[in-house]
Parts: structure tokens; sequence; C-alpha cells
């Protein structure tokens, strides 16, 4: 019998109707065995199904089902950790970089484009398999969409429709992305946040994920900064969770180093880089993006040797879950264009040639 996904919650009914008993709630992302009878009822379909997690048989609506993908081949060979682009002006060498890496058959993994959006599909011609994401960052004063959401659950969150209009106002120059970052960050700052707003955040991330497969767009949601959910937020997030694996959608996380220790990644590992990894392990292919990575406080640039040993520190922290099958790629931080002065104290533009080095090696 075939295998499927619930993709959000639902309810597990005795028979193929609304009307029907409930036998439990079904949660997203559990398995489930379709047992080959099938109905239509209420200008719905409906199939009969076993629970893999206590083998109660029932009916749900196929809407919410999915077959899952296949299992990840991982490519070890290559590297995972590649570059965060403050564009608008002289990027240096980076296309020339690209495609040379291209050539030597380890593309950069990931370059997360800001504010160009010319930029992506100038890197996509020179390196198809280097991911792309765009962001469109105004300023250190971006607004958000949960700016006005309290930690309690109260207040106000963007109109997701409305959001993505604006958006697209941008994004949809940004011809050759693979992924939009369609805001700047959501903050589970502290931790200290309620189930209410987890609630919220999960609720405006499906309207945004859905509004954007009409489009054929994919997003990135999270992109956590500078807490990341709990355990119990992750519970109330699941059906995003598994939408997103689901349709292809990737979570982004920023990862910096420990606020208070500040020299590598190993000080921050269990609550900021990889504070993720045993909250989503019931998604083992949700693909992740670590859209921003390197020191917490600024500069965030520390010369040739610091960036060269912090990429292989971030390098060996992910190594353990590609060689586990999960796409999981950073950008370290960054190279900028010369009209990006306020980010002059973090360039790393003039050693492109030891990155690509570093690439190869």
């Amino acid at each position: 019998m075939l295998m499927l996904v619930v993709s959000e919650r639902l309810n597990l009914r005795s028979g193929p109707s609304i009307s029907e008993q409930k036998l439990r709630l079904l949660l997203a992302g559990e398995l489930v065995e379709q047992l080959g009878c099938e109905a239509v009822v209420g200008g719905k379909t409906w199939l009969q199904i076993r629970a893999a997690k206590d083998g109660l048989v029932g009916w749900a609506v196929a809407d919410y089902l999915y077959v899952p993908l296949p299992p990840i081949v991982p490519n070890i060979r290559t590297k995972a950790v590649g570059i965060h682009v403050a564009g608008s002006g002289d990027i240096g060498d980076l296309l020339g970089v690209a495609q040379r890496l291209h050539w030597a058959g380890t593309p950069i993994p990931l370059i997360v484009v800001v504010s160009d959006p010319g930029l992506c599909q100038r890197i996509k011609d020179v390196s198809p398999k280097t991911v792309v994401v765009y962001r469109w960052v105004a300023s250190s004063e971006d607004s958000g969409p949960f700016d006005n959401l309290k930690a309690d659950g109260t207040g106000t969150v963007a109109d997701p429709y409305l959001w993505y209009y604006r958006l697209m106002a941008r994004h949809s120059q940004a011809i050759g992305a693979d992924f939009h970052q369609m805001y700047n960050e959501c903050s589970f700052g502290g931790n200290a946040q309620s189930l209410f707003y987890a609630q919220r955040v999960s609720d405006f991330e499906l309207a945004l994920m859905r509004r954007a497969d009409l489009d054929g767009i994919k997003i990135t949601v999270g992109n956590y900064m500078p807490g990341v959910p709990e355990q119990h937020h992750i519970a109330v997030m699941r059906s995003t969770f598994a939408y997103a694996e689901a349709h292809g959608h990737a979570l982004c996380y920023h990862a910096y180093t420990n606020r208070d220790a500040d020299a590598t990644f190993g000080n921050a590992a269990e609550w900021y880089a990889l504070r993720w990894v045993p909250f989503v392990k019931d998604f083992p292919r949700l693909k992740v993006i670590l859209g921003e990575a390197g020191h917490y406080n600024s500069p965030r640039f520390r010369g040739r040797d610091d960036m060269l040993r912090m990429m292989a520190e971030l390098e060996g922290l992910l190594m353990p879950l590609r060689q586990s099958g999960r796409d999981v790629r950073a950008a370290y931080w960054t190279i900028r264009g010369q009209k990006d002065v306020s980010w002059s104290v973090d360039d790393w533009t003039p050693y492109l040639a030891d990155y690509e080095a570093w690439m190869k090696g």
C-alpha cells in the first residue's frame, strides 16, 4: 500500500464525511498508509487510511495528504558554505569565481543576494547549480510582518497577501532566484514567546507559501534571528514545516556566534547555529538555509585567516547533517557592493580568491 504524509492537522474520521465521528487529530508530518478505498463526498475526495503511529483506521480528505519525496543522496564532495552578497555596485570577481568553481565541479552551494535583483540571473548563468536566494533590504529599519506582534500573541500581524504584493514589487525583478526571503527576520528573541505567538507566525507563513505557490515562487520561512523557536513552539508550527517540506519551500536561520563568546561557532552550537536540528527532525527533507552566518558582534569580518577558520568550522558543524541526508547550506557574511558603505567593516570582497581556493581545497 502507498505511504502518505499529512501536510496539515486534520481529523481522522470514521467515514468519508465531516459529519462522521472524529477518531483523533492527525498531526502535520505524520505517516499514514492508504488502504485503497476512495470516496467523493461534499465535493472532496476522501481516502481510507491507517495511521502508522497507532494503527488506527479511518478516513481523511485527500487534499491534506501527499506522497513523500524520495530520499536525498547527499553530495559531500561539494562544501556547504557559500556567500552573502550586499549588491549595488562593484562585487569584485564574484561571477568569475562562481564560473570557475562551476567548471571545477565544486559550485558555490549558496549565494544570498541583497537588493540587486539582476545579479540573481547573472549568477545562475555561470553557475546553474548554485542555489540563489534574493532578499530586498532598504535599511536596518525595514519593517517586518511581525513587528507589532507581542510575545503573548496579542497585537497585529501583517496581512500575508498584501505583504506578498508589496514585496513582489521588488522580488518580481529577481529572475533566476531559487528562493525569495520576503522579510528580514522573525524573532523568537529570549524565547519567551507564547504558543499564541507561534501560531500566528505559522498562520501567516502558511498563507504566504500558498500565495507564492500560485505564482510558482519558492520562499524561505522562519528567517529566525536572534532567537529561534523552542520545541513547544515547533509543535504548534508543524503545519508550516510540513507544508514547506511538501511544496519545496525552505526554512531559513541566521546563524551567528554567541554574543558573549564571539570567537567560534562552537560556543553557540546549542543555542544559535544548530539549535534547530532536534526541533525539526520529523521533517528530514525540509531544505534548510543559513542565510547569514558569522560573528555576532560587528565588525563581523576580522581578516583573511579568521574568515577561513570560521568557514571551515561552520563546514565541520554542518557535515554530520549533510552526511545524514539533510540538504543544508550556509552563506558566510559578506562581500559588499561599493555603494553599500554601511557594511564596509564586514567586507571580504578582496579575499574572493582565498574563498575560491578554500572551496577547491
